[in-house]
């Protein structure tokens, strides 16, 4: 899984090494934090989901002894893989993904945000290989944990979902609607008007010790 800000690396597979599997993991670790996954092609924003990666230079990464960094040739084979894998992501806001796609994009987050609610509402979030890469855990809880951590994106991931947003909205239990509402009136800044909507509430209750 490779974001522009950051790579997550869901599932690492090295063979061939007939070393001690201890010492190949931390050179591996080593190798790959020096080299920079981000696909060059892409907007800083953009989100992109590979669903495997072959080593574009198999036996370039030398893990019988140290090195400081990472061959030049071999990390500029894997970004021109990622690159070109990125040129023909799926968009899964724009329609159903093929089953047989290799790597999704999402725009931005607020677009990863709502294509993530439509699929949560329609139970479909374990069909779908890159939100079992994303989400760890509970996959409806962890889609709905996303949210609450990405109240700044919120907004515009509901105006993406647009008359799906109301759908969305009322499907989540009552103190998750309450918890999002309010992260995103902390997030903006927006005490007073979080004071006025609870100064209205408490007004428009009616009070039933009066008579």
């Amino acid at each position: 899984m490779l974001a522009r800000e950051s790579t997550i690396i869901h599932q690492l597979r090295v063979q061939g090494t007939g070393g001690d599997p201890l010492l190949t993991r931390l050179r591996v670790d080593h190798l790959l934090n020096m080299v920079d996954f981000t696909p060059s092609r892409l907007s800083p924003a953009a989100v992109l989901c590979i669903r495997k990666l072959r080593d574009p230079m198999p036996g370039r990464l030398r893990l019988d002894q140290a090195q400081a960094f990472p061959d030049h040739a071999w990390q500029g084979a894997v970004r021109d893989q990622i690159n070109s894998m990125a040129e023909s992501a799926a968009r899964p806001a724009w329609g159903s993904v093929p089953a047989n796609a290799q790597a999704v994009l999402f725009a931005n987050r607020a677009e990863l945000l709502a294509c993530l609610a439509l699929d949560w509402q329609n139970g479909q979030l374990t069909q779908q290989w890159w939100w079992r890469g994303l989400l760890c855990g509970d996959l409806p809880t962890a889609a709905l944990e996303m949210w609450h951590g990405s109240p700044e994106y919120a907004p515009v991931a509901l105006a993406h979902l647009g008359h799906a947003a109301v759908a969305f909205m009322q499907a989540l239990p009552l103190s998750d609607t309450h918890r999002l509402f309010e992260a995103v009136l902390t997030r903006y800044d927006l005490a007073a008007l979080k004071t006025a909507l609870e100064n209205a509430s408490s007004i428009s209750r009616p009070d039933l010790g009066r008579v």
